[in-house]
């Protein structure tokens, strides 16, 4: 049972994490004495209930928690980026670009979330699960609601949750943020500007992933806003700080820039990373100009959003959160992709369709900034005279094949039409423009000519590393051979064990098992390999080794990183295999504290109820539920334990949870 839970709560590598009102039960349209009906839910909800209906939670919980842990003088509290100081002390010198950047899309990348027009009470069926969404507002913010439909009854459950944080500049969509206590989750909810309506966040399905469950981590905003402070080192712990992307997530630390202007000289050696005439700064400002750097240095800048593979690895010891504008990406992080329809355009895929496009291909200086410049907006016309400027910088508009009437009556004369057309891409609803500039099907169409048979778009050249199935988007020569090896080898890892292009992946595991096992030999391998070969051992059966290894990684990373996670999770399993029951117990309550996983609180109930601690057992068990109501394993539990306490109203409202859940298959298998 313990190796099906783990892979349901991990299916997709993501984690089940929740902070919302949960109601589970059987749905009468008759009335009863319980109504979900109060100021906690959607106005106009007219849900009755019977008397079984079982409360699983309700929004009471501490919603400011994060906050007290912040505070907390046990916790270890970092900023990232490092140095951050926010925009607003940029403002008071540079006034003229601080406004004009808050009229771009990065400058408007996230909010909180506050009713406005746009939110209107709304509500819709998703047709393959039959499942009801809710969406509403009022004075007291936003809410966002989800009822999932019985077999054998009207109702099977209810989720809700009051949304805190809404990301996106809405130029392709909005998605919400909501919190649970220290945590941050994502809704299923989006709005679509393409549709201008509400439809499913990007990548969920709600048939295989209880909703209202995904992990938001530090990650996840990384690309989203501006600066954040981390709680012990824990991903899944943070608080926002700066809420829209920042102006020194592009120009740097602005610590460094105000005390080296204020002291009037050159910081020290350490601080400025001896940088200065490599990075773009000047006159020994430590401040980085974008514009003056190099120009693979220059598209890092951008590149630490606008580039996105399958699965990505950082150096030793880093996040995403540790890189420095002015150094190349790669000393940070490399991005993997797996060989795919060249015809499908990624949402997050600008940088490698401008590096296979003829125009970067046979320019020395050509990059992202030669046509965004993040301090100006345009709208309108402006917009395509802007971008045409740029064209024109290269190419005679005379030299173009269609005669300008027809170009100005067609598309306006907006040459990104014809050569960047617009197009879908892997995320529903959203579209963007083909950055891999050339002349596309869509270039003959919009010129009302026949293109040649087979047009296709122009391919990226893909640098295969030692015949594996994945290879780098962007390969630096700056990464030794022996530190790739080891990022394909991670990355490798992370999609066998996520059960993703599992086939091919497969072929390369001796491979990447092959180069961790030499780095820890070798004693250079690091946390990160340390629990990646610990999982290899358990999956195996090989408890002793995994547990040597786990325990390794488990008290040299003092402080609750991802690799610390990992690792108390893999000790958990092993004490629970090997029945030691105390063990166990302490290793599920850790976890429980430090991510939100519904099979985290189940095991923790199972190791309590073990202990004879059945009124601990059962508060574990409901926030289970609470994270995912189609947990059936837990209702199970419940009903057992409720039926030993005398209390069967409870424990035949959870066996009918139960069979309504495996009737309808709710949980992945």
């Amino acid at each position: 049972m313990l190796d099906s839970l783990h892979r349901f709560v991990h299916d997709g590598g993501m984690l089940a994490l929740l902070g919302v009102s949960v109601w589970v039960g059987c749905a009468r349209q008759e009335q009863s004495s319980q109504s979900t009906s109060n100021s906690n839910m959607l106005k106009g909800a007219a849900w009755q209930w019977s008397d079984e209906l079982i409360q699983v939670s309700s929004t009471a919980s501490n919603r400011d928690a994060w906050k007290e842990l912040l505070n907390d003088s046990g916790s270890k509290v970092q900023r990232k980026p490092a140095g951050s100081i926010g925009s607003n002390a940029c403002r008071e010198c540079h006034p003229g670009q601080y406004d004009r950047f808050q009229e771009s899309a990065h400058g408007r990348s996230a909010r909180d979330a506050i009713a406005t027009e746009r939110i209107r009470h709304d509500h819709w069926t998703h047709e393959p699960s039959g499942r009801l969404y809710e969406v509403g507002g009022d004075q007291e913010g936003i809410w966002h609601r989800e009822t999932i439909p019985g077999k054998h009854s009207k109702v099977f459950a209810v989720q809700q949750a009051k949304m805190d944080l809404e990301l996106g500049s809405g130029t392709q969509a909005l998605t919400c943020l909501f919190r649970d206590g220290e945590f941050l989750c994502e809704s299923p909810v989006t709005w679509y500007r393409q549709t201008e309506d509400w439809g499913l966040s990007p990548g969920y399905d709600p048939a295989k992933i209880p909703t209202f469950s995904r992990a938001v981590t530090t990650s996840c905003v990384f690309c989203h806003v501006g600066s954040i402070d981390v709680v012990n080192d824990n991903p899944n712990q943070f608080a926002i700080r700066e809420v829209t992307i920042s102006c020194e997530r592009c120009h740097g630390s602005g610590a460094a820039h105000v005390d080296f202007h204020n002291r009037g000289d050159v910081p020290n050696a350490d601080a400025g990373r001896d940088m200065r005439t490599e990075i773009g700064v000047t006159s020994s400002d430590p401040i980085v100009h974008p514009a003056k750097l190099s120009r693979e240095r220059s598209e890092a800048v951008c590149s630490q959003c606008h580039l996105q593979g399958e699965v990505l690895a950082t150096a030793p010891g880093q996040d995403l959160w540790d890189f420095v504008p002015g150094e190349l990406l790669s000393t940070n992080r490399t991005d993997f992709q797996t060989p795919h329809d060249d015809n499908t355009l990624r949402l997050v895929g600008h940088t490698e369709q401008l590096h296979a496009s003829v125009c970067y291909q046979q320019s020395a200086t050509l990059t992202c900034i030669t046509c965004h410049n993040p301090h100006q907006h345009f709208e309108g016309a402006a917009t395509i005279d802007a971008y045409r400027q740029v064209c024109v910088s290269c190419h005679q508009d005379d030299a173009c094949g269609i005669e300008i009437q027809k170009r100005v009556s067609v598309n306006q004369n907006d040459c990104s039409k014809c050569h960047m057309p617009l197009r879908p891409t892997n995320v529903t609803h959203a579209a963007l423009h083909d950055h891999t500039i050339g002349v596309h099907a869509e270039s003959y169409r919009l010129a009302e000519l026949t293109p040649p048979k087979q047009q296709e778009r122009p391919k990226q050249k893909q640098v295969v590393l030692n015949s594996s199935f994945l290879y780098p988007l962007v390969n630096e020569a700056s990464v030794a051979d022996a530190e790739m090896e080891r990022r394909l080898a991670l990355v490798t890892h992370n999609l066998f064990f996520n059960e993703r292009h599992l086939q091919q992946i497969t072929a390369d595991m001796p491979r990447a098992q092959k180069v961790l096992l030499g780095l820890h030999r070798s004693g250079n391998s690091g946390a990160a390999v340390d629990v990646a070969l610990a999982q290899d051992y358990l999956d195996a059966d090989l408890l002793e080794p995994a547990r040597q290894l786990a325990t390794a990684v488990d008290q040299s990373e003092k402080l609750f990183s991802d690799a610390k996670i990992n690792a108390t999770h893999i000790l958990a399993q092993i004490a629970f295999r090997q029945q030691r029951n105390a063990v166990a117990l302490k290793k599920f309550e850790t976890l429980t504290h430090n991510r939100r996983v519904s099979g985290d609180h189940y095991l923790l109930a199972i190791c309590l109820i073990n202990a004879g601690q059945v009124d601990a057992a059962v508060a574990s068990l409901e926030n289970a539920l609470r994270i995912d109501p189609t947990l059936w394993v837990a209702h199970e539990q419940l009903a057992v334990l409720f039926q030993h306490l005398d209390k069967p109203a409870r424990s035949r409202a959870h066996r009918k949870a139960m069979v309504e859940i495996k009737s309808q298959a709710l949980s992945i298998p």
